[in-house]
């Protein structure tokens, strides 16, 4: 009886170890350990749909413009969880947190740049029933596509202070942080979905840098989402367009964010 009760422990104990090291060599793995996420700054929302918005939601413009942006700040942090502890600052409601949020918004740059890292893929019509995974490495599955500016560059947030950057981080154990730097909503009125009922296509961009604390850009690109000009409700468009939103950030960043160490 003894020796059966000696074999289980020592099979228990096997088991333990095999866990316990099968988990450091994953955290040896990574590079990078958290990513700290900044929401959009309210300066930088851009949106021709405003007037539709106001009388589908009978909300003010500060309302739903801050519900898309704790929103989707959380929808991003919720995706980039699967592959990385993450913390968005808008899951903090404490000054610090706030304070830090300016902070950071009053000593970043935006400024318009070409991408960098991968290749900004735009996702499929959501009227397609099918949606294929994009190949990031594949230059032919990134058309063009005209943001504000006029030309396929993202929005970069440069950071003017790398030392007060490096405290916010640091603040929150963070060794990366993902800027969401510009929120877009355009009307495509070349692509109409109703003609009788004039119901054109909008585009939700959302512009987007991540950087480590001291302000190297790794990553800088912007995501694209669909949705028909007759949703106007907050609600609606949040669930029309963030998941993809977010997935599309996630598989955008995850060659940098579980790059090993050298």
């Amino acid at each position: 009886m003894k020796t059966l009760l000696l074999k289980v422990e020592l099979l228990l104990l096997i088991v333990v170890l095999s866990v316990s090291l099968t988990h450091a060599q994953k955290a040896d793995s990574l590079k990078y350990h958290r990513v700290l996420i900044m929401p959009f700054n309210p300066d930088m929302y851009l949106s021709d749909s405003e007037q539709d918005i106001i009388s589908a939601t009978r909300k003010s413009p500060n309302v739903y413009r801050e519900n898309f942006r704790k929103v989707l700040s959380l929808k991003i942090a919720a995706e980039l969880e699967t592959i990385i502890p993450c913390i968005s600052l808008v899951q903090d409601s404490g000054k610090q947190a706030k304070e830090d949020i300016m902070r950071f918004y009053g000593q970043s740059g935006y400024v318009y740049k070409n991408p960098v890292g991968s290749k900004a893929v735009r996702p499929d019509d959501p009227s397609k029933k099918e949606k294929k995974t994009p190949d990031l490495n594949n230059q032919h599955s990134a058309p063009t596509y005209l943001t504000t500016k006029g030309d396929t560059k993202f929005m970069d947030a440069e950071i003017g202070d790398s030392v007060e950057t490096s405290a916010i981080a640091h603040r929150y154990d963070a060794d990366l942080i993902l800027s969401i730097n510009q929120f877009e909503i355009k009307t495509n009125y070349n692509s109409c979905i109703d003609i009788a009922n004039k119901v054109y296509r909008r585009e939700l961009i959302i512009h987007y840098s991540l950087m480590t604390p001291s302000g190297k850009l790794l990553v800088g690109n912007y995501a694209i989402a669909f949705f028909p000009s007759n949703t106007n409700r907050d609600v609606d468009i949040m669930e029309k367009t963030f998941p993809d939103i977010a997935q599309w950030i996630k598989e955008q960043l995850r060659g940098e964010v579980l790059k090993k160490s050298n």
